[in-house]
């Protein structure tokens, strides 16, 4: 035990014993040249955004009135004849709508017209205006910086019967289709 505590004494003795340490100092100017590398970023957006409004100014309704015609009865001649008349009329069936373009894509709106009547009668279209092109929204806008201004455009015409008549039971005459590219 005694040589156990001997050696545990010496230890102890050599760790407390001072450590001598040297620097050397260094005087006079000096310079490093420092090497820069520049990399370019990428600026990209997420490509075209289609975001059109169609508002229905006034949808193509066709009004179709029925002569009136008044008999009076003829004694001289026992039979009724035609005291007056008014002839049947069309009216109405003109159509206007406003494109509105918020994308960031100029568009063309371009309208058709299908006649879809049955029962013998005819349709189509007089178009006052069938296409229209709207400039893209952000067409004032440079390096993706400020806001865009919407645009608009206007497709208009009037629906003209070409050929018969209706009755109470005739349902839809056309169909009016907007088509956006």
């Amino acid at each position: 035990m005694k040589k156990a505590l001997s050696l545990i004494l010496a230890l102890a003795m050599v760790m407390s014993l001072g450590i001598s340490a040297m620097a050397v100092t260094h005087t006079g100017n000096g310079s490093q040249d420092v090497d820069a590398d520049f990399k370019e970023g990428t600026v990209s957006d997420t490509g075209v955004i289609y975001s059109v409004h169609i508002e229905w100014n006034s949808i193509a309704k066709l009004t179709y009135t029925e002569g009136d015609t008044t008999y009076r009865w003829d004694a001289a001649n026992q039979k009724y004849v035609v005291a007056s008349s008014t002839e049947s009329e069309w009216s109405g069936g003109a159509f206007k709508v406003t494109i509105t373009n918020k994308s960031n894509a100029a568009i063309t709106a371009t309208a058709s017209y299908t006649d879809t009547a049955n029962d013998g009668l005819t349709t189509e279209m007089e178009w006052t205006k069938q296409t229209a092109t709207c400039d893209s929204a952000a067409k004032n806008i440079t390096n993706y910086a400020g806001t865009g201004t919407p645009t608009t455009g206007e497709l208009s015409g009037t629906v003209k019967v070409t050929e018969g008549s209706i009755n109470a039971d005739t349902a839809g005459v056309g169909s009016i289709t907007i088509t956006i590219s």
